[in-house]
């Protein structure tokens, strides 16, 4: 999910954070690792690290090198992301198999995240 969600932004070109037209996007956007201190999140950021020294998540190599601790519990969030992700992702595979979500698309993956709100200034859902 945040691997669509990364390369989508990107395409989206400069602004593309912006565009999304929630509060916060880039925040909401981003894999910030799991709580260590939660036996089930520590056991995820150990596979997050096995992923991208396996090659197979490369962008997150910063994340890792600064390491994986987000210090606050981020699997509900991440669940009702892929929750939304799951959908948007199916219907875009449907409509011609496009690897990049639009704005419209990230915005409703976003707003599933608890606390995320519209700022009024990028693509409405």
């Amino acid at each position: 999910m945040f691997r669509v969600i990364h390369f989508s932004v990107e395409a989206l070109g400069e602004n593309g954070w912006d565009a999304i037209g929630v509060k916060n996007a880039e925040w909401f956007g981003k894999f910030k690792g799991f709580d260590h201190q939660r036996e089930r999140e520590s056991q995820m950021a150990g596979y997050t690290k096995y992923l991208v020294k396996s090659g197979r998540w490369t962008e997150q190599e910063k994340l890792v090198k600064k390491g994986t601790n987000s210090h606050r519990q981020m699997l509900p969030t991440y669940q009702s992301m892929l929750g939304a992700f799951k959908s948007v992702w199916r219907e875009a595979v449907r409509g011609g198999g496009r690897s990049h979500l639009s704005a419209k698309d990230l915005q409703k993956i976003l707003l599933a995240a608890p606390g995320a709100q519209r700022d009024g200034t990028g693509d409405q859902a």
